[in-house]
């Protein structure tokens, strides 16, 4: 993706609460009706649309430390069930686990300076490698180094989902309502038209009622790129792709969320075989420190 998030090709691989409508008693003013669903989703995207529209024009001058943690997993398969053959007269028969080698994570950590400037038309974006598992590093301008999953543009996730020009590419759903942090919100799948299928991002977002910002976003893994190649592990084990990815933006500043966690877990599960957890990428967002954020819209 430009804007994307990407399996590297070395991998082996609410309901609404339709609260009925009351007419109300003669003697009291009748309550507004509900709006139905089709017009609370709509109200709701137009609103988002307003947000990711102040996203993409603010002037944005910001560093913050990104720290990625990234655990791949040495063993080379899933344990197994398999079938044990009956002995005459001593055991009817069963099933065995054969268990694959002892799970071992190889951790790796990378502490990037990450930095972004946007003003006047003009963008810089810069990402400098400060540690590798503890020790110093001095590395400038760099890709993050990660083995299994790369991430890309996290700031500008809903933007992609959200924003100028996505209704041509995209069709939406409500999915529920909830709370966060005792502020009304609505989950909305964003899903890929037919023909744009496996061509761009998808997944969905949760929308905060009252102006629209986005607080996180559960992306669908088999939008990313290089999800063949998760499709072809999961065909070699025999087993279904089981892949968590989300990112959440917790931090605000003027108007404008910003990313502070990213997380991504690769894993299989099916049949008679354990769940095989392959990989996770965790990324969190730390230490902001703002130069500007302006979010003015021109007209």
């Amino acid at each position: 993706m430009t804007r994307g998030r990407v399996f590297l090709a070395t991998m082996f691989g609410v309901v609404f609460s339709a609260a009925g409508t009351s007419a109300g008693r003669q003697d009291r003013p009748a309550l507004s009706p509900p709006k139905p669903p089709e017009a609370k989703l709509a109200a709701v995207l137009e609103k988002a649309r307003d947000y990711c529209l102040r996203l993409d024009r603010a002037a944005l001058d910001f560093v913050c430390r990104e720290q990625v943690d990234e655990e791949i997993n040495q063993a080379s398969r899933p344990s197994i069930s398999g079938a044990i053959p009956p002995v005459p007269g001593q055991f009817n028969g069963g099933r065995l686990i054969q268990p694959a080698r002892v799970d071992d994570f190889r951790k790796t950590r990378l502490v990037y300076d990450y930095q972004y400037r946007r003003k006047g038309g003009e963008v810089k974006e810069r990402r400098d490698l400060m540690e590798k598992n503890g020790d110093k590093v001095a590395k400038t301008d760099v890709e993050p180094e990660t083995r299994h999953f790369k991430f890309r543009d996290i700031l500008f996730g809903a933007s992609g989902l959200l924003g100028a020009g996505a209704s041509l590419r995209y069709e939406y759903r409500v999915a529920g309502e909830d709370k966060v942090r005792g502020e009304a919100v609505v989950r909305i799948d964003c899903m890929s038209l037919p023909a744009l299928a496996g061509r761009q991002l998808a997944g969905r977002a949760t929308v905060r009622v009252k102006d629209g910002a986005v607080l996180r976003i559960d992306w669908d893994p088999r939008s990313f790129g290089g999800w063949q190649e998760v499709q072809s592990v999961a065909d070699l084990f025999g087993m279904k792709p089981q892949v968590e990815s989300y990112t959440e933006y917790a931090i605000e500043k003027s108007g404008v969320r910003f990313p502070s966690y990213d997380y991504t877990e690769e894993a299989y599960s099916g049949g008679g075989k354990v769940t095989f957890v392959r990989s996770t990428t965790t990324v969190k967002y730390i230490d902001y420190k703002f130069f500007t954020v302006e979010t003015i819209i021109e007209n």
